[in-house]
This record gives C-alpha cells, structure tokens and sequence, in this order.
C-alpha cells in the first residue's frame, strides 16, 4: 500500500477556511494518507501563558471551547461530541491544579498536549461532515515513544517501531494523529520542543516507510531569503538534504532542526508548499552534487558572537572541537558554526547565548579561549559550495567592500560558508550579496 504522510501545522489551521481546503488537499491524494495535526493557531500560546502566569488562567478553558466550536459546530453535538467535552474536563482540572505547589512537569506537558488533541478532533469532525470517514488518533494511544535521555527530546524511533499500534493507522478511515507529543516507557505525556509536529510527521514517515512525506504551510515553499528582512526571495525548487538541514540550524523557522533526520535515513522525499494557493513547493531530498556548486539560499543573523579557542600546535583540535560541541550542546547553546583549524577552533554563537558558552568552555576546556565583539552574520547555503569557494568568497568580499562593508571573518562547515560583518549593517550587506548572486525576486523588495 502506498503510504503519504501530510503534516499541517497551526498557520494552516486559522479558520473554517482553512479546513475547508484540507479536505480538498486530501480528497485529491491516491495514496492512503497519514495526517498530523498540530494545535489551532495561537492555542499552544495560549495555554503557555496560562501555565506560566497565574492571572492568565482566568477563564482560559471557555474561550477555548469557544475557539474550537467556532472552527467545528459539529462538536457541539456529533460523533465526537463525548470527547470533546472529556477533554475539556480534563483541561480545567489541570489547571486547577496548576495552583498548587506540588504542581510539576507531568500536569504542564499534558495541558499542552490538550491543544493537539482538541485541534484532532476538530479536523476529523469537519472532515466527517463534509464526507471523508477520519478519525482522530491521540498519540499515547498510538504509542510514539518519547526519548527522555537526550538533551533535546526525541522520538525513539526503534522503541515506537515495536511498540506502535498500526492498526489505528490502517483502519477504512483517515487517521488525524496529535502531534508535537507522545509518551515515555511510563505513558507519562511528553512534548517535544515548539515546531515538533513536524518530527512527529517525518518520524510517522520513516516508521511507515512512507512515499513522501508532505508538510503544509501557509507559504508557497522554502524562499532564498527569509521573508522577515522585508527583501523578496525566490522560490527554492529543491534542496537536498544537508542544505535543508543547513537553513534550519541557521534559524529558518520553516522546518524544525531535527526533523529530516528520520526521512533522510531512508530517503523519503519531503515536500514543503502552500495550503491555499498552487504552488510547487520546495522539494528536499538527496543532495545534488552540481558542477559547479551553487549558492541556494542566504541565512543571516544580527547579534553574534565568535569564540576563539586556542588549542596550540601540539593539541587534536578535532577532538577539542567535538567535546566543545557536545558541552555547549548539553548547555542549551546551538552554534551557528564551528570551524577548526590546525591550532585553534572558532564558533559562532548568538549573543544572548555567548555568556553561557563563554563560561561552559571556560570551566571545560584547559586551553586559551577569547570572545569576539558583537557582529553579524550572512550565510551562504549550497551542498559543495565550501570544499572550492575561492571565487565565492572574492566575488561576496569584493562586494562587500563595494559597499563599503568591513568583512571580519570568514568561516566554512558543510554545505555552508559564513561571513561575519558589522551587525548593524546586516540588512544591507543582505540586500548587496542576495543581488549579486542572483537571489531576489527584486519585484518583491519592499
């Protein structure tokens, strides 16, 4: 049986509207799809700020009833209607409890996971009115196993490949599996970091084998330039793998880091596109080795940092380099790079995170470390681009000063070269290199 995975998110899940055109996406599928929910746009917020501030708890579990009768009357009395309102028992009664001083953990991530579970039911109900037979399927009762060892929680793909009840998937109906949580070897609820609906579907895909794993959103594919600079990207027709993964470490919100790592294993192709509008999207799959390698996409960052570890001559910079990333890593710090050479390792790091590394590699580390000055970052993303990128790096420095912009530093890791410049002249230095290689969509600069 040909298996597809389609994943919608909270920006596809806003309006009546919105459901209206997921049934038209899955009416016009051939293969049996698999269909991951997260919580309704805004929902998951809500409910952060009502575990976190006490005056915010104030009436939280009517307004949200509110919001899901709005998107699906049917729920006021239907065939899950009993559900519907079990969870919203379920939901006030944690946060009541929430008041008490005993309050943990356990009760916080099973309110959170009340979103997906409410946002299930929703979808499988309007699906059903309009005429396709789904079902909602909680991920505790699918039995997606929560990895609660590492640093940045995980689906345990080998324990969940043993323990998944399939026969929820492959009853005669559409399943609409919660995303974003599951549940560790106890049952005991857990969720998985924001935008972990997406690890959910591709862990679905890879535990499936499925044909391609489809992710929904409310743009029309991953663009050359993230939309947030105010400067019109392209459509990116295909990204392999490792440029894919490239953007999301670099702080592309569009896909989460951790979530190709399953379909990658098994070369399940990923599709990102539009929900409202017809649009080819982006296809991610294996890396394409072009001759010559070409820049697919510029990633940028304002406030950064680099970290300077001198190791000496007679020191293994590799290994100093792959304990200083595991300790930064258990310390929350994510590294926009990490280069070494053959006497010193320079990292770059986000500002709001330089005091916490500087001070983790400090106590771990025997050898001279120093910090840099406050400074930006514009990353060029291409699979190849770094192993030959003498022209690359003279044609972006050339320009560069063109502009009368001061190139600080230059660093390579796979797949992506970094420049660090002023950070107050980001968006310019942006707007010059997007010119001269040719990823704008100049009728779209605002």
């Amino acid at each position: 049986m040909n298996v597809e995975v389609h994943k919608f998110g909270g920006s596809c899940l806003k309006t009546s509207d919105d459901l209206a055109s997921i049934y038209h996406r899955l009416c016009n599928i051939s293969a049996k799809p698999v269909v991951v929910i997260s919580a309704l746009w805004g929902v998951t917020d809500r409910l952060l700020r009502a575990i976190e501030i006490p005056s915010q708890r104030e009436g939280i579990a009517d307004e949200i009833r509110q919001r899901h009768l709005v998107m699906s009357p049917s729920l006021e009395d239907g065939d899950f209607t009993n559900r519907f309102e079990e969870i919203m028992v379920l939901l006030a009664n944690d946060l009541q409890k929430l008041e008490s001083e005993s309050a943990g953990a356990a009760i916080e991530h099973r309110i959170l996971a009340y979103g997906e579970q409410l946002s299930a039911l929703v979808v499988a109900s309007e699906l059903c009115v309009k005429g396709l037979d789904a079902r909602p399927v909680n991920a505790e009762d699918l039995r997606l196993i929560i990895d609660t060892k590492v640093n940045e929680r995980s689906i345990d793909l080998q324990v969940s490949a043993k323990k998944m009840n399939r026969t929820l998937l492959f009853d005669n109906h559409i399943p609409i599996v919660t995303g974003w949580y599951g549940v560790d070897e106890e049952g005991v609820i857990r969720v998985l970091d924001r935008g972990g609906s997406d690890v959910t579907a591709s862990s679905l895909a890879y535990l499936l084998q499925a044909d391609q794993l489809v992710l929904w959103k409310d743009v029309e594919g991953i663009l050359t330039i993230n939309p947030r600079w105010g400067i019109g990207g392209k459509r990116v027709p295909y990204l392999g793998y490792s440029e894919a993964n490239a953007l999301a470490n670099l702080g592309t919100t569009i896909l989460h880091p951790t979530c190709l790592k399953p379909v990658e294993e098994l070369g399940i192709p990923v599709i990102l596109t539009s929900l409202k509008t017809e649009s080819e999207g982006t296809i991610v799959g294996p890396d394409l080795h072009l001759s010559p390698p070409s820049v697919q996409a510029i990633a940028s960052q304002e406030s950064v940092r680099m970290l300077v570890i001198e190791c000496g001559n007679e020191s293994n910079t590799s290994s100093i380099a792959r304990n200083a990333l595991s300790q930064l890593i258990d310390a929350g710090v994510s590294p926009w790079s990490i280069q070494s050479t053959s006497d010193r390792i320079e990292l770059i790091v986000s500002d709001n995170d330089a005091a916490v590394a500087f001070s983790c590699l400090h106590q771990t580390t025997e050898v001279e470390l120093k910090m840099g000055h406050l400074s930006g970052v514009l990353s060029l993303v291409g699979a190849g681009i770094s192993d030959d990128c003498g022209d690359l790096v003279e044609q972006v420095s050339h320009a560069l000063a063109g502009v009368e912009l001061t190139l600080h530093s230059v660093l390579r890791s796979k797949s992506v070269i970094h420049f660090l410049i002023d950070g107050e002249l980001i968006s310019q230095a942006l707007l010059e290199v997007s010119r001269i290689l040719d990823l704008r969509q100049d009728s779209l600069i605002q």
